[in-house]
């Protein structure tokens, strides 16, 4: 992977340019390039995006003070509150389904 440094006006640079995509972590500016991604459309596959949307769904519904708890656990993890929903959602509906 090649190296650079951008001047001031490029310094959060995302997007794509031609076949490269341009994305941030943290304070570094990476690029690669651009891949198609597969998309077999598996039975499978389309259930846990179906139950992924209905995860995010879920989340949305969700009171200010639920999402507040969900917050805290996700701050001792470095993540966001809603990936910990999202998961613990996913795993629980899923263990349901295939009972």
């Amino acid at each position: 992977m090649a190296r650079t440094k951008l001047d001031a006006l490029l310094s959060d640079f995302d997007g794509h340019l031609g076949n490269l995509v341009f994305y941030s972590v943290g304070k570094r500016v990476y690029a690669r390039r651009y891949v198609k991604p597969a998309n077999p459309k598996t039975e499978d596959q389309e259930a846990h995006r179906s139950l992924f949307a209905e995860a995010m769904a879920s989340w949305k519904h969700l009171s200010a003070e639920e999402k507040q708890v969900y917050k805290k656990k996700a701050k001792k993890r470095g993540r966001y509150g809603h990936n910990i929903y999202v998961k613990e959602y996913i795993k629980l509906h899923k263990q349901k389904r295939s009972v």
